[in-house]
């Protein structure tokens, strides 16, 4: 059993965290069913249907993806109130240290940190690409979705053209498949049309002409329909921007190692989400400490100015986080872009518990 200090420390940390995470998931589902009413209204969609499969999904991803900002601020929240009723400054005068209060916040952190965990690599992805999905399918009622002059590494010495692709037809124009050898084109298959068999997981091209390249000179045989397997699907073509979100940790691991076989230029981009899901929980303890570290000091401008000081810290966490890839582009690690504002953070949260009143 924890003695009464820490449990009623964890309640009020939980119980403020679930309450602002609430709130704040509850706002962004009420913000992003105003942007798409129109398109709410003009499916054949139920009521029941949208709200199942589509905002019981955007809220758990939304939900896991303020979670360590939720965790600041309500750390902020509640300590600061336990601050200002003088609560704070009667526990260390009872003889219970700094560090020996600051216990409770690491358990529950270390809770909602492998909570996170749990959700950002396994529960959360599947949430995303059922709303994803459900939001394509059944709202935009299969939009047309297409990328053009798409160029892809399928082999050691196989690339892939086509013109256009219909995700949802899985049907290109203008196909080439050139394979090498030694560094010389080996063979060419063109074809006007190719649609891509989800049960056979094979490529089917329509009047395909393969010309052989050969020493002696070049050999050209067409065909009406030709069945092939190529190290290539339509998710590699088309990919959302929620798609990398939507991949498990084990999904993520086996597509890197694709891509990086296949030589894609996605590689990067799913690397950093595989770092984000380990950064996420960290980031949850560092803010926890700053949280702790910012509130234990009593102000005169009460929980109003320590909140304003958190939302600050807050908005500088998510300017680091989403500019850090940017500013250091592909010359740096990834681990490092995406590590580099816990490591920052946990820089300031040091600090922070130095200047702490004890």
């Amino acid at each position: 059993m924890l003695p009464k200090l820490d449990r009623y420390i964890l309640r009020k940390y939980l119980g403020t965290f679930v309450f602002m995470v609430l709130t704040i998931t509850v706002l962004g589902a009420v913000i992003d069913f105003s942007e798409k009413l129109g398109d709410f209204l003009s499916s054949k969609a139920s009521n029941w249907g949208i709200f199942r499969y589509y905002y019981l999904n955007f809220m758990l991803f939304l939900a896991n993806m303020l979670m360590p900002i939720c965790v600041f601020l309500a750390v902020i929240l509640f300590t600061g109130k336990l601050t200002q009723d003088s609560e704070t400054v009667a526990i260390l005068s009872s003889g219970v240290s700094f560090q020996r209060l600051l216990r409770p916040y690491l358990i529950a952190a270390a809770f909602l940190g492998g909570l996170s965990f749990w959700l950002n690599g396994w529960v959360v992805p599947h949430a995303t690409g059922a709303f994803e999905s459900y939001y394509y399918n059944s709202i935009r009622n299969r939009d047309f979705l297409k990328d053009s002059h798409i160029h892809r590494k399928v082999g050691e010495q196989s690339f892939v053209y086509m013109y256009n692709f219909n995700q949802y037809d899985n049907e290109g124009r203008q196909f080439s498949l050139e394979e090498f050898r030694n560094g010389q084109l080996l063979r060419r298959t063109l074809s006007p049309r190719v649609v891509y068999n989800d049960s056979t997981g094979r490529w089917t091209l329509f009047n395909p002409v393969v010309r052989h390249f050969h020493a002696q000179g070049e050999r050209m045989e067409q065909r009406r329909t030709f069945d092939t397997t190529l190290f290539l699907t339509p998710n590699d073509i088309y990919k959302p921007n929620t798609y990398s979100k939507s991949l498990t940790i084990p999904e993520l691991n086996t597509r890197i190692v694709e891509e990086q076989q296949r030589g894609g230029d996605y590689t990067r981009a799913l690397q950093y989400e595989l770092q984000e899901r380990y950064a996420y929980p960290v980031a949850i303890v560092i803010l926890t400490v700053m949280g702790f570290a910012l509130s234990t000091r009593k102000r005169r401008g009460g929980i109003a100015l320590q909140l304003g000081l958190g939302l600050v810290l807050a908005f500088a966490y998510i300017i680091v986080l989403s500019t850090a890839k940017t500013v250091m582009g592909e010359e740096w690690p990834v681990w490092l872009a995406i590590w580099m504002p816990n490591l920052i953070f946990s820089v300031v949260a040091w600090l922070l518990l130095r200047w702490a009143p004890k």
